[in-house]
């Protein structure tokens, strides 16, 4: 009997109008670091942070449109602050829905969308 596979993560792809712009914006606003570049010049890159990896692309022969990522975290009123302060387009106001999280939305450098959410403790 073969063993059936494990799926140990996801990562997203996001397609962004300009690389440097979108390497700023989620290090500067979100605490992501490059992991790696490609291409010369690059069109392709990583950013991680803690157990989160992104990969950002601005391939020339694919047209832009809006993704969206929904990431689930604790302290999500330091994060909200932090990215208020750094002056980005809040979509969503952090706050408490009635599914249970304590969440907001935000746009990247290119537009896609990016959530933020943290279980309430009932």
């Amino acid at each position: 009997m073969s063993k059936a596979p494990v799926l140990r993560s996801v990562v997203p792809n996001l397609v962004v109008g300009n690389l440097a712009e979108a390497i700023d914006f989620y290090g500067r606003v979100l605490g992501f670091q490059v992991a790696w570049q490609w291409g010369d010049p690059p069109h392709l890159a990583s950013v991680c942070r803690d157990q989160v990896e992104i990969h950002l692309s601005q391939p020339p022969e694919k047209k832009r449109g809006i993704s969206d990522i929904y990431f689930h975290l604790s302290g999500v009123d330091e994060l909200y602050q932090y990215a208020v302060r750094a002056g980005v387009k809040v979509l969503l106001p952090l706050g408490d829905r009635e599914y249970g999280i304590r969440d907001f939305r935000i746009a990247d450098s290119s537009g896609n969308e990016l959530s933020f959410g943290e279980v309430i403790e009932s």
